[in-house]
């Protein structure tokens, strides 16, 4: 994270501020999410299950990879001089575009949109992030799979195969593996009041 004097944060509006390095997403850490959010859907926790799906393996938890932007996002971007600590202020807009296949590697990349002089010292910093899967484009253009109702089973409109029971529970997914959710990050930063 680079230090800049605060007076200089908004000259930087609408500039790409940094890219994180790459992540590995194991399954491991997929399954250490599920336990510790009671979410154990088998697109995540089960690789058998997960080969019927159009990833045809176990995916991250779309919580997993936006919780993991605070580690991806800790050396990136600016922070103003005399910085006491900085907080998570939430997030503007979040959209889950595809998954996360597991053993992808992934990366931040963000853009400076805003900055805003709270008070006290208080600085309110928004970012637009692009979470990126290594290998892929991020301009490609992904298909969406949609599942139909035929004399009470579920049927893959694009293989015409009957989906098992489990997967029937998902009416929309996402195919191919990128995720990409733009999302305005606010951050608080707060510095020593003058």
């Amino acid at each position: 994270m680079k230090v800049i004097p605060a007076s200089e944060l908004e000259s930087h509006i609408g500039e790409e501020v940094g890219v994180s390095d790459w992540f590995e997403v194991t399954q491991e850490r997929i399954n250490q999410f599920a336990e510790a959010t009671n979410d154990h859907q088998f697109i995540h926790v089960d690789p058998e299950m997960a080969k019927a799906t159009p990833w045809g393996t176990t995916i991250a938890h779309g919580y997993l990879t936006l919780s993991l932007l605070t580690y991806l996002q800790a050396d990136i971007g600016y922070m103003p001089e005399g910085l006491q600590m900085a907080i998570n202020y939430g997030a503007d807009k979040v959209r889950f575009m595809e998954a996360v296949p597991v053993n992808s590697k992934i990366r931040a990349r963000n853009v400076l949109t805003d900055v805003q002089y709270k008070r006290n010292g208080r600085w309110l910093l928004k970012t637009t992030c692009t979470i990126e899967i290594e290998g892929k484009d991020p301009g490609e253009f992904h298909d969406k799979w949609f599942l139909e109702l035929k004399n009470n089973d579920f049927v893959d409109k694009i293989t015409g195969k009957k989906v098992n029971d489990e997967t029937m529970r998902l009416l929309e997914i996402q195919k191919d593996s990128m995720v990409k959710f733009l999302m305005k990050i606010p951050k608080l930063y707060y510095t020593k009041s003058h």
